[in-house]
Formats: structure tokens, C-alpha cells, sequence
């Protein structure tokens, strides 16, 4: 604050007005003025500091409900949204404070293969990127050897060299857990003991003496009739390969199903493969198909201009034939009238 007594108050607004008939009364209290009389008291005054809200930071984003086993694969996000402030220009002065950033995302353990040393410590400075004014947001990527026994507490502590106005370090709220993969025995209402799924799988039944050895092939695994798919999924997924576009999940369980195949452990591209190829089988077969009938199409036309040719000559045959009949009774005829002709003569001689 500039002002740094009440007397000094007073004999800077008294030099500023001028002599007054009527009272002054001081009142330091600043709240209910206008904008214009905080202005008119900061100018008379010397340049009181009347307090500006402080900044603050919320964090949000898919990480907020982050388990062991998500940090590890990656991909979730920490954002961080600022109210009364902005972060430092994007571009160089953004750039320098990404690792400041990452620095303080920092975990409440300390296990050795915890968030400090597998993800903070390790996270690369691409991962936080400038989304707004106020907001950043922090991929996180894979961390393949997080690993911890019991959940981790994350705080996230925005640096001030990252912001615009704050000179403090901002704590960002809420702070968020990971929870651990490890599972701790838990107590039933009768008083006994629900081993989790990853105990159960640890613990072993010791085999009886004289039992034989579990046989050591594996188990043919056992699969499920499917459903019948529905004819709006399956429609879906049809009008999603003619576009060119990937089927939804539903759409490819439903042709899935109906051309036969198992649906793979794998990925979205392993499952959307078998499907794609035969896809592709059925095409070449449909190809095929139509090559085989525009040859009998062909044959046929080829048949068919033979039949046409071949009437065409019969056609002409007849009517030559009928020309020489026609001829034939025309001479005959001919040679008829010459001998009735030649009658009449004698007998008229």
C-alpha cells in the first residue's frame, strides 16, 4: 500500500482540496464505493491499493478419477483453469514454464516407483500445452513402470512464473487420488475375510499328496453363443463401410456375429480387422461372381448372333427359293398363252 499513515492520508486529501468549511470524516473503509470514487480516493490519496481478487486455480480433467493401471497406459489429462489471472504469453515465455509446470504436479508419497519419480520426473514438456488465456492442459503418457502399493494424493502447485499477475505460487483445487491396482483384504459384515480378484489369483491350493500333476496343454477355451445381432446395428455398420467410415463398436460386434467370427482380445484395429477381410473375401467372391456371368452373358450373345445369322440365311434360302417357284409358274405360264396362241392361228388359217 502506498499510504502509510492516516495522518498522511489526511494532509494529502486537505493539500488536495483546498480549505474546507465543512468537516472531513475519513473512513478507510473502501467497500460500497464506485468505480469513480475509488478512482477520485486513489487519486486524492497517493495511491491507495484497494486489494484485487486473488487468483486461483481448478483443476479438472479425466485425471481426476485416474487408477494405477490408467496412469500407466497414459492418455489422461490434468487441466488447469485459472479465475483472476492468465497465463504468460504463449510462445517462448509459455515454453520456458512448461517444466515448471510438470514440477508441480507432485505426489504426497514417495515410493520409489510412485508418481514423482515415474511420472512427474519423467513427463516430457510436449505434454503441456497453452489451450487458452486461463486454461493449460497436461497429457500425460505412458508410464510403464508406475507402480505403487497403496493410492497416491496429487497436488497441483500452478508457479507464479507461469502467470501473468500472481507473485505467489497458486494451489490448484481439488487435489486428485490414483488409485492403487494393489486390492486389501476386506472385512464382510459376518466378521470373514473377501480376498480382491488379484489375491485370489496369487493365492494357491497346495495340492493334495499322491494327486496328479495339473495336466499342463491348455484349456480349450469355451465360447459363448452370440447374440443375433440387430438389424439397426448391423445397418449402421453396413452404411459406415459403403462411406468409407469405421463401423461403431456395436456395429462391428453385429457383423461380427453375422458373418461367424469371434470377436478378438485384442484392440479396436484387431477387431475391425477379421471384419474388414472378410469383407474384402466376400468382394472378390461377389467380383468373381460377376465375372462369371457378364462370360455367360457374352456366350449367350454370342449364341444368340449365331441363331440370328443362322435364320437370316434360312430366311434368304426360302425366299430364293420362292423367287425360282414364282419364276418357274411365270414361264410355265408363258409357255402356256404361246401355245394357245399359236392354236388359235391354225385354226383361224
Amino acid at each position: 500500500m502506498a499510504v502509510d499513515t492516516e495522518a498522511k492520508r489526511w494532509g494529502m486529501l486537505q493539500l488536495a482540496s483546498g480549505p474546507s468549511h465543512y468537516p472531513l470524516v475519513f473512513n478507510p473503509d473502501a467497500s460500497g464505493l464506485s468505480a469513480i470514487e475509488r478512482a477520485t480516493v486513489l487519486k486524492l490519496y497517493g495511491g491507495i491499493a484497494f486489494s484485487s481478487p486473488a487468483t486461483s486455480a481448478a483443476l479438472s480433467g479425466t485425471v481426476t478419477t485416474a487408477t494405477e493401471a490408467q496412469i500407466v497406459a497414459g492418455g489422461l489429462t490434468v487441466i488447469l483453469t485459472l479465475t483472476n489471472d492468465t497465463w504468460v504469453a504463449a510462445g517462448a515465455a509459455f515454453d520456458a514454464q512448461r517444466q515448471n509446470i510438470i514440477d508441480g504436479l507432485d505426489s504426497a508419497g514417495a515410493e520409489a516407483t510412485g508418481w514423482n519419480a515415474e511420472v512427474r520426473d519423467k513427463e516430457v514438456v510436449g505434454a503441456v500445452v497453452r489451450t487458452s488465456d486461463t486454461v493449460v492442459t497436461v497429457t500425460l503418457t505412458a508410464a510403464a513402470a508406475y507402480a505403487v502399493t497403496a493410492n497416491e494424493t496429487i497436488t497441483a502447485t500452478v508457479p507464479a512464473s507461469a502467470l501473468v499477475t500472481s507473485a505467489i505460487d497458486v494451489t490448484a483445487s481439488p487435489a486428485f487420488t490414483v488409485t492403487a491396482a494393489a486390492e486389501v483384504p476386506t472385512t464382510t459384515a459376518g466378521g470373514g475375510r473377501i480376498l480382491s480378484a488379484p489375491t485370489r489369483r496369487r493365492k494357491r491350493l497346495k495340492r493334495p499328496p499322491g494327486a496328479p500333476e495339473r495336466p499342463s496343454e491348455p484349456i480349450a477355451r469355451v465360447i459363448a453363443p452370440q447374440p443375433p445381432p440387430s438389424l439397426e446395428a448391423l445397418s449402421e455398420a453396413l452404411r459406415a463401410l459403403e462411406g468409407g467410415e469405421r463401423p461403431s463398436e456395436e456395429g462391428v460386434a453385429a457383423l461380427m456375429v453375422r458373418m461367424g467370427l469371434e470377436t478378438p482380445p485384442a484392440g479396436e484395429e484387431a477387431t475391425l480387422a477379421p471384419v474388414l477381410e472378410r469383407i474384402a473375401a466376400l468382394q472378390q467372391a461377389a467380383q468373381a461372381q460377376h465375372a462369371e456371368q457378364i462370360r455367360a452373358i457374352g456366350q449367350i450373345v454370342v449364341d444368340l448372333d449365331q441363331i440370328r445369322a443362322a435364320r437370316e440365311t434360312e430366311r434368304k434360302e426360302a425366299a430364293a427359293q420362292q423367287a425360282a417357284a414364282e419364276a418357274d409358274e411365270e414361264a410355265r405360264r408363258e409357255e402356256d398363252r404361246r401355245q394357245a396362241l399359236m392354236l388359235l392361228l391354225l385354226l383361224l388359217d
